[in-house]
């Protein structure tokens, strides 16, 4: 089903190559109706993906985005993405803990105090995946 929405978000993710060839570049996007997801780019800075463009789309079960027509250019300016370019150990640290935490919910066990459960799980991760990195930036 074909939605039209105003782009509230967008964040761009590293850029991969998939088998078939060339390169993609996947953005993350919200939009002002409630609806996120991802959208894949042949070109790095595609103008239509600016915060405050409306565009009209579909989106699947998996929320990939597939974009149907520009409707309106609001912003032209490609100031507005958030490219994410490096690992980041601590997001990823947090996210983990986070799934830990509610396994453990799910699971009928005693979770006293959710914040520092999460602290003290992501913490110690955060700080090896940092250690890891490094070492393995050491070798090349």
């Amino acid at each position: 089903m074909e939605k039209t929405a105003k782009i509230t978000e967008t964040k761009k993710r590293l850029p991969f190559n998939p088998p078939s060839g060339g390169t993609l570049y996947p953005f993350d996007i919200k939009f002002d109706n409630g609806d996120y997801g991802c959208s894949y780019s042949k070109i790095e800075n595609p103008t239509e993906l600016t915060i405050g463009n409306t565009i009209t789309y579909t989106i699947n079960d998996k929320n990939k985005i597939t974009i149907i027509k520009k409707t309106e250019m609001t912003n032209t300016t490609t100031s507005n993405f958030k490219t994410y370019n490096k690992f980041e150990p601590v997001g990823f640290a947090f996210s983990y803990a986070k799934d830990i935490i509610v396994a453990k919910i799910n699971s009928k066990q005693k979770v006293d105090d959710i914040v520092d459960e999460i602290i003290n799980i992501a913490e110690p991760l955060a700080y090896k995946m940092y250690e890891l990195e490094k070492r393995f930036k050491d070798e090349q």
